[in-house]
């Protein structure tokens, strides 16, 4: 699994939309955000702020649903490239230039018969203020 985050410019005092896309190896799948049952791992996206640039909001993509022999209820999962979608905010007074924003993914990478310890894969998102 790897994540990839397209490059976002933005002028202070705005907002701008940024993708994180999670790429899933195939016959594999993640748990989505929010997992199914309480016991099940979801898919989080953390993102530290940074020179006063925040997410304002996260929304994590529709999952699908499938049936596995090992849960008696079909389970919301993301499979293939599954995509994050944020909101940020910068700040009125924040001085042209680039600045990225430390992120990461918690997932859960499971196959049709088996769930694998939580893993984190650790990227950035990369902003030029205009």
């Amino acid at each position: 699994m790897s994540a990839s985050v397209e490059r976002v410019e933005m002028r202070a005092g705005e907002t701008a939309e940024a993708s994180v896309r999670l790429a899933i190896k195939n016959n594999y799948h993640v748990n989505a955000n929010p997992a199914t049952e309480k016991f099940l791992i979801p898919t989080v996206l953390s993102v530290a702020p940074e020179a006063g640039i925040t997410v304002d909001k996260i929304a994590y993509p529709k999952p699908v649903k499938r049936k596995f022999t090992y849960s008696k209820v079909p389970l919301d999962i993301y499979e293939g490239d599954a995509v994050i979608k944020l909101t940020l905010s910068a700040p009125r007074d924040l001085k042209p230039g680039r600045h990225t924003l430390p992120a990461e993914l918690r997932v859960q990478p499971c196959d049709d018969t088996t769930c694998y310890p939580p893993s984190k894969i650790a990227t950035g998102v990369e902003v030029t203020i205009r």
